[in-house]
């Protein structure tokens, strides 16, 4: 070995030739190390790593994309989630909608077509439609503010240009699904932590000041 790596020494070419051949192994080696689960990374565990999303709500219009079956049955269906949570799907009937993911809900209705032999391997997508928040009365400009997670009243309120000089500001109301929820809204312009968190479909009515 050492009469090995004296001969390499002794030429410039060959020296240039092993230390390339050496990085080489070595950068071979260090990443199949890697993958292996050594270097903190995560193994592959043969598992499809389903993305995380929000719940579906009652009011949402799901996008259902059918695919992998004949042509003739691949369709996209509009579905609004009724109050009772439940859509229906062609040929396996209906599911639970309302409070899950659309992973959830993807997997289960493909296992039912799988299942009950209607198809072998179906791909079936779903998609929420865009989620509103709705601004009324005395804001800047009434209409649909777009729903995002960390979404509240004041900033729905500031989303739609802001108080009008007519609104009253220690009487807003929330509408949310056939209720009213009484806002204070120049309490938590004082003290954000009263504020309070938007649902998606929700209605903030600003009313008018009487003075």
């Amino acid at each position: 070995m050492e009469m090995a790596m004296a001969a390499i020494v002794t030429n410039g070419r060959f020296v240039r030739t092993f230390f390339c051949l050496f990085s080489s192994l070595a950068l071979l080696f260090g990443l199949t190390g890697c993958t292996g689960g050594g270097g903190g990374g995560t193994p592959y565990s043969g598992q499809v790593n389903a993305p995380q999303s929000d719940n579906i709500r009652v009011g949402d219009e799901l996008l259902i994309r059918i695919t992998g079956v004949p042509d003739a049955d691949q369709q996209v269906l509009a579905e609004p989630v009724p109050e009772d949570g439940m859509i229906s799907m062609p040929l396996v009937g209906r599911f639970r909608a309302a409070g899950r993911t659309t992973t959830e809900l993807k997997y289960e209705i493909e296992e039912a077509y799988k299942s009950r032999r209607i198809y072998t391997n179906p791909t079936i997508t779903i998609a929420l439609q865009q989620r509103f928040v709705n601004v009324i009365g005395e804001v800047r400009q009434n209409g649909n503010i777009p729903f995002r997670k960390d979404l509240t009243a004041l900033g729905a309120i500031s989303a739609a240009g802001g108080f009008t000089e007519y609104a009253n500001k220690k009487s807003v109301l929330i509408l949310r699904d056939g209720k009213t929820i009484s806002f204070n809204a120049s309490a938590a312009l004082n003290n954000p932590a009263v504020d309070i968190p938007l649902r998606a479909g929700d209605t903030v009515q600003v009313k008018r000041t009487i003075f």
